[in-house]
């Protein structure tokens, strides 16, 4: 069987309100040459039903479907264990490609072909409508960050990558993978290996829609986002080349983000063991005064939550009044 040029990688779990779309979006590219990897982590709605049905209608696709939910990172893994192409791609079954997506990106990798290539998003709700947003102003970091060359350092910062608009080779997937351990934080470990191994390249017009609808595992399991924020920092270390790139300040940031998510989670002596790491990181940090106060007051539970509420209040408040301008 000949060897499609791209494999696309698609997760799917109770999206059958949007599943048909997206998989339509992928198959509607100007670039044809491609597989779509349809992988279904035991959706208890109409979605395995809605999936076959267009299988059959398409050979590009083909699908693959759980009697157990695996998961995120199992789930992808298994995806790009089984995608064939020579470039791959990553995508979710409630977002949406505009039809010239990866025919833009393929025009990238000729020109640099061990890149790894994303492009903004626009935010669109439940509908489909336009909220008016792109990804990297919704999600993205306050400030400048850099998204073409050498983001490893950036990156360390903030998770401000596109997932489902990243297109790369093949081989530059090897020894890279999906971390289980990790709930959702997995695509950010993976980013950041990808990062500390090769280039990337950012296209500005969006050619992929980040759908919002209320069930979006950001907005439904804060407790499986905190319990990531906790665990980060040590599964970062297991890939040398991630480890070997960190600097202090990266350090720092990592070990803070570990300490305030142990402390959210009530584990104070994790905690409390995070933070001297930290300080020892960057022991004049003006950051580990406000990393002292989060821990200090997770002994002290309601004071925790009043002060955490009181302190997204203030920045939102603060970006209303002086918005940061974003490259």
């Amino acid at each position: 069987m000949r060897r499609p040029l791209v494999s696309v990688v698609m997760l799917s779990w109770n999206h059958e309100a949007y599943v048909s779309a997206a998989i339509e979006s992928v198959l509607a590219q100007s670039e044809g040459d491609l597989e779509l990897m349809v992988i279904d982590d035991a959706s208890s709605d109409a979605s395995p039903a809605i999936i076959r049905s267009l299988e059959a209608r398409d050979h590009r696709i083909e699908a693959l479907f759980h009697a157990e939910n695996l998961g995120i990172a199992k789930s992808v893994n298994e995806g790009l264990r089984a995608a064939r192409g020579e470039y791959v791609a990553l995508f979710s079954s409630d977002d949406l490609w505009k039809p010239d997506k990866l025919e833009r990106q393929m025009d990238v990798l000729k020109r640099a072909p061990g890149a790894v290539v994303w492009s903004e998003g626009m935010v669109i709700d439940r509908h489909g409508a336009p909220t008016g947003e792109l990804f990297t102003q919704r999600f993205g970091p306050y400030g400048r960050r850099k998204k073409s060359g050498d983001i490893f350092d950036d990156l360390c910062r903030s998770n401000y990558i596109y997932g489902e608009s990243l297109v790369t080779h093949r081989e530059n997937l090897a020894g890279i993978s999906f971390d289980t351990s990790l709930k959702y934080l997995n695509d950010y470990k993976a980013n950041l290996a990808l990062a500390s191994r090769f280039p990337f390249r950012f296209i500005e017009e969006p050619l992929a829609m980040y759908r919002i609808h209320g069930e979006n595992s950001i907005l439904r399991d804060a407790q499986g986002w905190t319990r990531d924020q906790a665990l980060l920092w040590s599964r970062l270390h297991q890939d040398p080349a991630i480890a070997k790139r960190l600097t202090r300040a990266a350090e720092h940031g990592f070990l803070g983000l570990s300490s305030r998510g142990y402390a959210a989670l009530g584990d104070r002596r994790r905690a409390w063991m995070m933070f001297g790491k930290a300080i020892w990181a960057r022991p004049t940090a003006a950051k580990n005064l406000f990393l002292l106060c989060i821990v200090v007051l997770s002994h002290f539970p309601s004071s925790y939550l009043a002060v955490k509420s009181a302190y997204r209040r203030t920045k939102r408040l603060l970006l209303a009044l002086f918005p940061v301008k974003r490259k």
